[in-house]
């Protein structure tokens, strides 16, 4: 099993310095703050998402019920199903991160 603080085999944490243990320590605990902050954006980011989602059914609903469907409002659809796609990918983006953070430590 390899040293956690710099990966060698043939090291331990024992070995590195009690400076260099409490900065371990210190990435590793902002590390987790960073992990929870990315999941609270994320989980903002999902019902912003879903209330996209709502907005755009309750909005197709209406048109559908009022006989109104055209092709603004079909435009208008498509401008609401972009704004959700482009939060979507963002959230993808920050979820990448924080794995590729994770597979680094």
């Amino acid at each position: 099993m390899s040293c956690e603080i710099c990966g060698r085999n043939s090291c331990t944490r024992s070995f590195h310095s009690i400076r260099e243990q409490e900065e371990f320590d210190k990435s590793e605990e902002d590390l987790k703050e960073e992990f929870e902050q990315l999941r609270t954006e994320n989980e903002r980011l999902r019902n912003e998402v879903d209330k996209i989602k709502f907005e755009v059914w309750q909005a197709y609903e209406y048109y559908k019920r009022e006989g109104l469907l055209n092709i603004g409002n079909i435009i208008e659809y498509a401008e609401s199903f972009k704004r959700m796609k482009d939060i979507v990918k963002a959230a993808r983006g920050i979820y990448e991160d924080l794995q590729k953070v994770l597979e680094d430590k």
